[in-house]
């Protein structure tokens, strides 16, 4: 996970639709200083202003696209990805894991392929919970130590 702080000196193109898990997000593209960079999401509607300053964590280095959350420097606020629906597939993997006990008395191999596609969602799920867990705790660390809030 990359932090990086940056002042955003011209937001545009502003939209708002659903990603990550469906959840509403909005995409907006910005330049900062020399670098432009297109087709961002952050979810909700976030406060986006030309001048503002921002603490941004990446999950992976140097690529926008991949923008778990932000701390405006300016106004306080944190940004950052909900686990609600990592939380809700979870839970919704005990019932399909019945499903397909219950389907593998009829067919093994339909209920083997569904237990292995059900356990590789289930690894992605855990991992994007505990991904956006810890860029919320980075976030609200930030936080506390620039507004001295310890």
């Amino acid at each position: 996970m990359q932090r990086i702080t940056i002042t955003i000196d011209h937001v545009f193109d502003i939209t708002t639709s659903l990603s990550r898990g469906r959840q509403h997000c909005t995409f907006f593209n910005f330049q900062s200083g020399e670098t432009s960079q297109f087709g961002v999401a952050l979810p909700g509607k976030p406060g986006l202003e030309n001048g503002m300053t921002v603490s941004a964590l990446l999950e992976e280095s140097d690529n926008w696209q991949t923008l778990l959350g932000w701390l405006n420097h300016d106004t306080g606020e944190i940004v950052c990805w909900s686990r609600g629906p990592q939380v809700l597939f979870f839970l919704l993997s005990f019932p399909a894991a019945a499903f397909l006990l219950d389907l593998s008395k009829q067919s093994l191999n339909v209920s083997v392929a569904g237990f292995l596609v059900l356990a590789f969602c289930l690894w992605t799920t855990i991992r994007d919970y505990i991904v956006f867990s810890k860029a919320r705790r980075t976030l609200t660390a930030i936080k506390n130590e620039e507004f001295h809030l310890n």
